[in-house]
Order: C-alpha cells, then sequence, then structure tokens
C-alpha cells in the first residue's frame, strides 16, 4: 500500500498547503544544489478557489445593494469549490466520521488522509484517490490562470499519432494530436499528446520534445 501513498500526499498537499511563488531561481554547479529566493506566499490552491468565486453574497446589506454594486459571482468557481468540498465530506462519511458544516474542506482532506493511511488498501483505490485530487488541482490551476493553448501539427513522437476524432455524429471532427500549454510559471507549462495521454511537463522537456520534432521532420525531408 505505502508504495501509491507519497503520489496522494503530493496531490493534497498541493492542494491545502501554501504556496512560495519562486522570485528567482538558479543552480549552483558547484555545490550541486538549487537556490530559490521568494517573492510571496500564496495561499492554498483551495483557499485561493473560494476567493476567486468573489461573491458578497451574504455578506452584511448585500441584500440592499444594487445588482451593479455586487461582486459578480463566478459560476465556474462555485461550482468547482462545491464539487470539490461534496466530495471530500463524503470521503470523510465513508470513513465513518461526520465533519462539521463549518470545517474547512483542506483541513477535513489533510484529516481523512491520515485516518485512510492507517487501513488496508489496495494501491489501485490509492492512485483513484490520487487522480482525483490531481484533476481537482488542475481545474483549480485553469481558473486561476487560465493556460494559452497551442496546436501542434506534427505527429506525437510516443503513438505517431497526428489528428485524433473528438465529437459525435455531425459535431465529429478531426484535431491535432499533440499541443501546448503555456502558463506564467514555466515548471507548470507542458505539452499533450490527446492520442496516447502522453505529458512533456516544465519547459526543459517541452523543449526536448521540440528537438524531437524538428529533428523527425528534417529526416523526412
Amino acid at each position: 500500500m505505502t508504495s501509491q501513498l507519497p503520489e496522494l500526499l503530493e496531490a493534497i498537499n498541493r492542494l491545502t498547503q501554501t504556496n512560495p511563488v519562486p522570485l528567482m531561481q538558479k543552480e549552483i554547479a558547484e555545490l550541486g544544489i538549487a537556490a530559490r529566493m521568494f517573492k510571496r506566499t500564496d495561499p492554498s490552491l483551495l483557499d485561493q478557489l473560494k476567493q476567486a468565486i468573489g461573491s458578497n453574497i451574504g455578506e452584511k446589506g448585500a441584500a440592499g445593494r444594487l445588482a451593479n454594486e455586487r461582486t459578480p459571482l463566478d459560476i465556474a468557481a462555485f461550482s468547482l469549490y462545491d464539487q470539490i468540498d461534496g466530495r471530500i465530506r463524503a470521503w470523510m462519511l465513508d470513513a465513518g466520521i461526520r465533519p462539521s458544516t463549518k470545517a474547512n474542506p483542506g483541513d477535513i482532506l489533510r484529516r481523512w488522509y491520515i485516518l485512510y493511511m492507517q487501513k488496508q488498501v489496495e494501491e489501485t483505490d490509492i492512485h483513484r484517490h490520487a487522480l482525483v485530487v490531481e484533476r481537482w488541482v488542475s481545474a483549480i490551476e485553469d481558473i486561476l490562470d487560465p493556460p494559452t493553448r497551442q496546436e501542434l501539427t506534427q505527429a506525437c513522437p510516443k503513438c505517431e499519432r497526428r489528428w485524433v476524432t473528438v465529437g459525435e455524429g455531425e459535431e465529429t471532427q478531426s484535431r491535432s494530436a499533440l499541443w501546448a500549454v503555456w502558463r506564467e510559471d514555466p515548471d507548470l507549462s507542458y505539452a499533450t499528446c490527446v492520442g496516447c495521454d502522453t505529458t512533456w511537463l516544465g519547459v526543459g522537456n517541452m523543449r526536448l520534445l521540440r528537438i524531437q520534432l524538428d529533428d523527425k521532420e528534417k529526416v523526412n525531408a
């Protein structure tokens, strides 16, 4: 069971812990270590998602305000937060504990993990929970930092697919299999193949992918 637990804990940490945002990072080759300076510490992704909802519904005096004086409700952020909160509470109920309605979902999730890791659980079940939490992390990041997506027209070096079919019936269409997703933080940028789910995380790996694609084009030229 233990081999998959770090994967689950890492995903939970990304979701619930505060996040130091790097101002500068450089490698010190002589010492073999990385030096990093921080400019701020952001709240956890869950807390940032709650803040992104941006609604003052329920605040004192909100009911008496004109509609154009109220903060707009971010429906996507609200729906995602509500979905995550409900799923976490369901997991806690499965563990035999009913969490307080006032409890923070991040605190509930960390308490649930402590209980969960004390059980005899199949590796596949741990991995399944980790994938759910990782999807939450990606969905929150997409709301907080909407990525720029770039279509790549070359074939994937892993599965050799250039196009994939999406949609059904009259809505069926072909799209590129390879896509680059750019974020403000280069470490969170990635390229992915829709055909085989291979992912190249970080600008460094994306550059290696570009070299592979360029070399293949030269061979086929």
